[in-house]
């Protein structure tokens, strides 16, 4: 009798550690990686690419990109090889944007960014407005 109620504590404790870890989101999950990685950072942000299963992450003012299992990192650049669209680029341009737009809004008005069509680029872009838009 002891036995089995130990065995069945144990399958439950196991089952909390597994729901736990599959009640996070990818980006969660992800985001937890690189911050394990990188605990100073101040400010992480992971978003959609056009490429599945590659989440893009930004790291401070840098790009790198990561599995959405949060099993491997990847440094370099992401292209587009039917546009030949360097997407890092466009991506640290939007960001950069974004942060100077910020800057100059401080305290004194709102940012308001309509939406790009959502296909490629365009999709990723999207995401990473939604997220940065989204209440903290």
């Amino acid at each position: 009798m002891r036995r089995s109620v130990q065995t069945m504590m144990a399958a439950a404790l196991l089952l909390t550690v597994v729901q736990s870890a599959w009640g996070k989101d990818k980006f969660e999950l992800v985001e937890e990686r690189i911050r394990a990685l990188a605990p100073s950072a101040q400010s992480i942000a992971v978003s959609e690419t056009p490429m599945e299963g590659v989440l893009q992450v930004q790291v401070g003012g840098d790009i790198v990109y990561a599995s959405d299992d949060g099993k491997y990192l990847l440094q370099g650049r992401l292209i587009d090889m039917d546009t030949r669209e360097d997407l890092t680029e466009a991506a640290a341009n939007l960001f950069a944007y974004l942060r100077a737009l910020d800057t100059m809004l401080s305290g004194h008005g709102t940012m308001a960014v309509a939406p790009v069509p959502g296909h490629g680029l365009g999709r990723a872009i999207n995401d990473r407005l939604a997220r940065a838009a989204a209440p903290r």
